[in-house]
């Protein structure tokens, strides 16, 4: 039987990713002071230009001033120390599979009232997708999960 070892799960992952567009980068040619730097020093926490990117990337409509706000919500600190910061971070992320939350649009009280509307009809309501198109997604996803886990017992 074929034992998972972290490193095994890593390099799964990695040759997935990239095996799907992403950009592998090994840690020590990121570091400071190296020409493909990430960051000036190890005291910067955030790759903020790279957050900064995937930002933008992942909200292409919204304007500079709302993804700076979302920015801002990200990496502010608020005079706390570490643990303050992780476990303040954990609250703004815990249960929002969705990620952060920047109601730049207004859409948070139409979302509410939908919400309220398909909670009254006891969870019938039509959903805004084709089931059977989101099945085959699910399925074809799960196919490659089992592929980076070939030879695996996966039982």
């Amino acid at each position: 039987m074929a034992y998972l070892t972290e490193s095994v799960v890593e390099e799964a992952a990695l040759a997935w990713l990239e095996s799907v567009g992403w950009q592998i980068a090994h840690g020590p040619d990121i570091a400071p002071d190296m020409p493909a730097a990430e960051r000036a020093d190890y005291s910067e926490v955030w790759l903020s230009q790279l957050l900064r990117d995937a930002l933008a990337w992942l909200n292409p409509a919204l304007p500079a001033e709302a993804l700076y706000d979302a920015f801002r919500k990200l990496t502010r600190t608020e005079d706390a120390d570490l643990i303050q910061r992780n476990r303040m971070r954990e609250r703004v992320f815990k249960d929002k599979p969705g990620g952060l939350v920047v109601d730049y649009q207004g859409l948070a009280h139409e979302l509410k009232a939908a919400l309220a509307i398909y909670t009254e009809s006891g969870g019938t309501g039509c959903p805004a997708f084709d089931k059977d198109k989101a099945v085959a997604v699910m399925l074809e996803k799960y196919e490659v999960c089992c592929g980076l886990f070939h030879g695996f017992d996966r039982s």
